[in-house]
């Protein structure tokens, strides 16, 4: 919520500047970039403080159960990119290396009975919320790493399924 955050472009803020997020849209996301507005810093909802919550179990889960033999790197991490020509940033929950060598971001999301569970579509695919589609795309776009995992969690807690991101120029 700092004045920098408030006027930089981060993948958190990529789903609404696309216009798939249900929070803001392109124009209330350009206006706070442009500093003309403050963004209305309010306590988590009781859905993002279970997530938030819920994030060491669910990269638990997709590290140590899912995928043990991949080598956890980081938990996480801020990637900018210099290039771009506008302050970015890309807040990662976790990244490594997998089996083959090739790095991967890892994403945890969580769901509860009340989501819109149809915004998900098989396992193993990229059909998730477009706006966690996009914010996976910008960090991979910032990072430089091509490929991503989203382990979800839900609506039940021990009810996991694992979508992949695939970074195409």
């Amino acid at each position: 919520g700092s004045a920098d955050w408030q006027t930089t472009i981060t993948a958190s803020k990529v789903g609404a500047i696309m216009g798939a997020s249900t929070y803001d849209s392109p124009t209330s996301i350009w206006h706070q970039l442009a500093g003309l507005v403050e963004r209305d810093i309010t306590p988590p909802s009781d859905a993002q403080f279970r997530g938030t919550m819920m994030e060491p179990y669910v990269l638990a889960w997709a590290w140590e159960r899912r995928h043990p033999d991949w080598l956890k790197e980081a938990g996480e991490t801020t990637w900018t990119r210099d290039d771009f020509g506008f302050p970015n940033a890309a807040n990662t929950d976790s990244h490594g290396i997998k089996d083959d060598g090739t790095p991967v971001i890892v994403e945890a999301k969580t769901v509860s009975w009340q989501s819109p569970l149809d915004q998900w579509g098989e396992e193993g695919t990229d059909q998730v919320p477009l706006d966690y589609w996009w914010q996976v795309y910008f960090q991979m776009l910032v990072s430089g790493i091509h490929e991503a995992r989203i382990e979800r969690c839900g609506p039940g807690v021990d009810e996991h399924r694992e979508y992949v991101v695939r970074f195409d120029p």
